[in-house]
């Protein structure tokens, strides 16, 4: 979880280099990214940020080089001891 950082409410964001552009103004839905948490798949994608922030419970947006999300349980990622991977299938 390098680079994780906190962005308020239930909400985290983290920075890579993906190799695919996320969502934007002009494609809100354009992303592929799938993410999960110790196997199990988060959401919905494509969640506003405000809904991310104020609400959590798993949802997520990529937008642009940026992945914003919360856990299932609104638990911080970086104590909860659990795995967060992502495809972008």
């Amino acid at each position: 979880m390098i680079g994780l950082r906190v962005d308020s409410g239930f909400c985290y964001k983290i920075g890579y280099d993906l190799p695919e552009i996320g969502d934007s103004n002009t494609s809100p839905t354009v992303s592929k990214l799938r993410l999960f948490e110790n196997g199990v798949e988060l959401g919905p994608a494509h969640s506003t940020h405000r809904d991310i922030r104020n609400f959590g419970l798993g949802q997520f947006s990529h937008w642009g080089n940026t992945l914003y999300f919360s856990t299932s349980d609104n638990s911080n990622p970086l104590t909860n001891g659990r795995k967060y991977t992502y495809t972008m299938k």
